[in-house]
């Protein structure tokens, strides 16, 4: 937060900006947002229209289908205030440096009252990953220039506006911070949607076993085939990362078979949810989710 309002960064592996904080960038220049953060309240719907069937007036109109949400498109524009022409092109390069998300991931920082934040590419549903720098000439820092805090008042400045667009293929905003809870308790997902990213660390004493979050039990067993090889027992640990639906041992072995193909995915239900097994002990590590 920066004078009560929310500040924002763009983390990369090789740089980081941010905007509305106060703090200048390693270059010394102040980044302030031009206009609104289009995207940030909620994330386009995914849906198809369904005709009715008939001949009558019951076949008017269309029934929506495949409701889900897209992913997060992220667009807004950027005011930069350097001292000097040099001061502007170095953090020009730090932009371009801490938005270059075509390969590796970024994160999108928002300190709200509650921290969040998104991971981003440089991509998006209504573009192509747009990154325009304009350079904007000289200016005077003055009482109302978005600067001033950072710039000594009645100092020139030297401007560049950039027009910046970042997707989010999850569209879910999540805490910054993570939470860690021990079965049996309760998981409390202080957001406002389902959460679909956690760790649960289980330990099994090699026995089958449930794991129940809410309304949801998944259970795990060694499948026996008639005819089929005989496949390995249940590890002694087991790592069950609900975003990407895998089931490893610490050593990065699979033992995907392990769960029983009736039983849903376990995700984290916004509010207040039981957590509980019937392996020797259980743990998750997770975030609260927004949309």
């Amino acid at each position: 937060m920066y004078n009560g309002f929310p500040s924002y960064a763009i983390e990369s592996a090789v740089a980081t900006i941010s905007f509305n904080s106060g703090v200048p960038d390693a270059a010394g220049s102040y980044w302030w947002l031009d206009g609104p953060l289009d995207g940030w309240d909620a994330p386009t719907a995914r849906v198809s229209m369904l005709p009715r069937i008939g001949n009558d007036a019951l076949a008017e109109g269309e029934i929506p289908g495949d409701l889900h949400y897209r992913g997060r498109t992220l667009k807004f524009a950027l005011l930069v205030e350097s001292v000097t022409e040099a001061m502007r092109e170095a953090s020009r390069y730090l932009l371009a440096g801490a938005t270059d998300l075509t390969y590796l991931s970024g994160t999108f920082l928002a300190t709200e009252e509650t921290p969040k934040q998104l991971s981003v590419v440089r991509s998006g549903n209504q573009n192509q990953g747009r990154l325009t720098i304009t350079e904007q000439g000289l200016t005077q820092i003055g009482p109302k220039s978005p600067g001033f805090q950072g710039l000594q008042y009645g100092s020139q400045a030297v401007l560049a506006r950039a027009e910046v667009e970042l997707y989010a293929s999850d569209p879910r905003k999540y805490a910054q911070s993570t939470a860690t809870v021990s079965a049996p308790s309760a998981i409390v997902n202080a957001g406002n949607t389902p959460g679909i990213t956690g760790t649960i660390t289980v330990t099994t004493g090699g026995s089958p076993f449930t794991l129940t979050v809410g309304s949801r039990t998944m259970s795990f067993a060694v499948p026996s085939v008639t005819g089929a090889p005989a496949l390995p027992g249940i590890p002694t640990t087991l790592l069950i990362n609900l975003r990407t639906r895998t089931i490893t041992s610490p050593t990065g072995t699979s033992y995907y078979y392990l769960r029983k193909l009736t039983t849903p995915w376990i995700v984290l239900p916004a509010g207040s949810s039981a957590f509980s097994t019937t392996a020797s002990a259980a743990s998750i590590t997770f975030r609260s989710a927004w949309i």
